[in-house]
């Protein structure tokens, strides 16, 4: 049941980060790979975690999607980050479901969370956190736009162009990013391929990015918190802020350039 999710993410920093989401979009071709079946997906993930944050410290995560209409829940594992970019994490992703809710459960004991003993099954999965003592960590909403990446005719990869708008109290951030991930063995190669290809064709726009969407949201949180009111006030996040992010995030995760 459990999937091994592999990609590369880059982060677009650029104040013309719109302009560049869009023609990346709009590629039909990337190095020797054709691009096909454009989509749009409307998501909006709730992450949540018990009150001492245990998944999050040990660099895992859970989540609620709501994706055109369908509802999931993932659990992911602790990430494994590679030279070329790529990062590597189990993932168990499936319908809410009452028959899919014992693989959650099953997976949390395994992970070494201690769940209440009345702990139940809803539809209403804010009701089934609440029993299982699991707090809302983040929300946010994503504009994703998607095509898959073929190699030969076969389908290898998909290319995400995400446009997430983070919720805080105070007011929406606006974050855009660029997902590459493998849908088969020739997607690991081709990851890094293509990766190389955009920041080459945008070098002052892209970037390779390792923080996770939840660590940045929550990395954004802290500094709005803090009193850093640019974020809020300009509804997104400079290349200042972004470099700051990515060098705490570094510090925090022990993650070393070049390895």
């Amino acid at each position: 049941m459990v999937y091994q999710e592999k990609e590369v993410t880059l982060v677009i920093y650029t104040e013309n980060s719109e302009g560049v989401s869009n023609e990346i979009a709009d590629l039909d071709q990337i190095a020797e790979y054709p691009l096909k079946n454009p989509y749009i997906h409307h998501i909006v993930d709730v992450s949540f975690d018990t009150a001492e944050n245990h998944l999050f410290n040990n660099r895992s995560s859970l989540r609620i999607r709501t994706i055109n209409g369908r509802c999931l829940f993932t659990l992911k594992s602790s990430p494994v980050f590679q030279s070329t970019g790529a990062v590597k994490r189990d993932e168990l992703e499936l319908d809410w479901h009452p028959n899919s809710f014992g693989f959650l459960i099953d997976a949390l004991i395994q992970m070494g969370i201690e769940l209440p003993n009345d702990y139940k099954f809803d539809f209403d999965w804010c009701k089934s956190m609440s029993t299982l003592g699991m707090n809302v960590l983040q929300e946010r909403q994503t504009k994703r736009r998607t095509k898959d990446i073929f190699c030969e005719h076969v389908l290898i990869a998909e290319l995400a162009v995400d446009e997430v708008k983070y919720k805080y109290q105070k007011g929406d951030v606006l974050h855009r990013e660029i997902e590459i991930e493998s849908k088969a063995n020739k997607g690991d190669k081709a990851l890094p391929i293509v990766a190389e290809y955009l920041v080459q064709k945008y070098p002052d726009a892209l970037s390779v990015w390792m923080p996770s969407k939840l660590e940045l949201g929550l990395g954004l949180k802290d500094l709005i918190e803090s009193g850093n009111e640019e974020i809020i006030r300009n509804n997104k996040i400079s290349a200042k802020i972004y470099s700051m992010l990515n060098d705490v995030w570094e510090e925090k995760s022990g993650f070393i350039k070049n390895q």
